[in-house]
């Protein structure tokens, strides 16, 4: 049984990520009622009901209650003939699998979502993979992986201990499962970087699925200037892998002195070191990595962005993509 959403007008838009790819600026800036958009499925709903769940224990009529849910909050914030031409939106980068884990579950998650929402159109914003990299190496040491930058983009042994591994940025490969499941004329796909040149551009692009609600709204007053996650530099990358290594007891090493706690996950996930972008040593430590990144990664990508530029009929290769 799918989940019913025939209150709204709209058919819903499930946008399942990358991460460190806007996520959080279109969660807080594009997908709310001001915008045309209502959340019915927000990141930690759409863990707990869909994510989360293993084999055998996914619930289709649980995220009914909370669709319905945001329908009567759609009811409540806006008259009944506005509030049914909103736009329904599932909204979770971990929808694209479990990046410490290379993906493993995209093809469950992608069933599961066929199957609650078939009639859904989809949003996938996808980033160059070597600057994607860097960010989520600091994103997985910020959550208490001690590896090098080697060890990390090299994994052993994968078939026994799941790992990250660079399949994981292969986009053409989840791309064309989504089209082939969805349909090509239901699937968008949007470069991060063309935010970064033309963020009017990006959301058009995105709205190209919604043609009514793009003329109906003024997007012209989005914040394109908000910094909603602010990365981190080599600096605090280096000083967590040094504690995760020796002191922190966490799921990717369990011989550190102290369990990790929340709060202290919280804390380096926010902790800044008081030094400018453009220090000497930062400098230094950012030319460092990605001369690695470069060298780890040398023409590891280009099939896969080829073939990502042929579904998509766009070039890559213009926004940087090795192809």
């Amino acid at each position: 049984m799918s989940v019913d959403l025939d209150f709204f007008d709209n058919a819903p838009l499930v946008h399942i990520g990358y991460p460190k790819s806007l996520s959080k600026w279109l969660q807080k800036n594009l997908f709310i009622p001001e915008m045309g958009f209502i959340k019915c499925l927000n990141p930690e709903l759409v863990h707990e009901l869909l994510v989360s769940k293993k084999p055998f224990q996914f619930d289709c009529q649980a995220i009914q209650g909370k669709v319905n849910f945001a329908i009567a909050r759609a009811n409540k914030i806006l008259p009944p003939p506005q509030a049914i031409q909103l736009v329904p939106v599932v909204t979770s980068e971990a929808l694209v699998g479990n990046m410490f884990c290379g993906g493993f579950d995209a093809e469950l998650l992608a069933q599961r979502l066929v199957h609650s929402f078939p009639q859904a159109k989809i949003l996938i914003v996808v980033r160059e993979q070597r600057q994607m990299i860097r960010s989520l190496f600091s994103t997985a040491v910020a959550w208490g992986i001690p590896h090098k930058i080697e060890d990390f983009l090299s994994p052993r042994d994968e078939n026994i201990a799941p790992q990250f591994s660079c399949e994981y940025l292969f986009y053409d490969a989840l791309v064309s499962y989504y089209q082939e499941i969805f349909s090509k004329d239901r699937v968008v796909v949007v470069p991060y970087e063309l935010f970064k040149s033309d963020p009017a551009a990006f959301v058009g692009k995105i709205m190209q699925l919604y043609p009514t609600t793009y003329n109906s709204v003024n997007f012209s007053n989005l914040p394109f200037n908000a910094v909603v996650n602010q990365g981190q530099t080599a600096i605090e990358t280096n000083a967590q892998r040094f504690l995760n290594s020796c002191f922190l007891r966490t799921p990717f090493n369990y011989s550190g002195w102290f369990n990790d706690r929340d709060s202290w996950r919280l804390v380096r996930n926010t902790w800044r070191a008081p030094l400018s972008k453009t220090n000497y040593l930062v400098s230094c430590l950012e030319t460092r990595l990605a001369k690695k990144i470069e060298r780890l990664t040398m023409g590891r990508f280009s099939d896969s962005n080829k073939r990502l530029s042929q579904l998509t009929g766009m070039d890559f290769s213009a926004f940087g993509y090795q192809t």
